[in-house]
């Protein structure tokens, strides 16, 4: 009887690996490739006021995810570079990878992560 289920499975075949290969290898497409976040990452936020919202991805948490730092800005800015400048008003835990996948938010960019915020922060002292 287990001879049987295991007869019935769906075979491998070398062009299923192929098509696996292009869309999620090294050929796969800009498009595809762009959507995982990566460290240092801005993150462009629709706010609900018809604003603009930014943070920027600091840290990967093996059981949390993205640790996003939150900027205290609520319009589209010019250049990402001036957000190195002003302050955040939170970090958080958020489904990055998700949310970008779902056009939820956008990367707007990468900067490089500021020394001050490299350390994992202490949430909760």
């Amino acid at each position: 009887m287990h001879n049987k289920h295991i007869k019935n499975r769906p075979q491998k075949t070398w062009a299923g690996f192929a098509i696996a290969r292009l869309l999620c290898g090294p050929l796969a497409s800009k498009e595809v490739m762009s959507k995982r976040p990566k460290i240092g990452d801005i993150v462009e936020i629709p706010l609900s006021e018809n604003g603009t919202g930014y943070a920027q991805y600091t840290h990967k948490h093996k059981q949390y995810g993205a640790l996003l730092r939150v900027f205290q800005v609520r319009e589209k800015v010019d250049d990402l570079a001036e957000l190195l400048n002003v302050p955040h008003q939170f970090t958080t835990f958020f489904p990055l990878g998700a949310a970008v996948n779902r056009e939820i938010v956008s990367i707007a960019g990468n900067l490089p992560v500021q020394e001050k915020f490299k350390t994992f922060p202490t949430l909760f002292a």
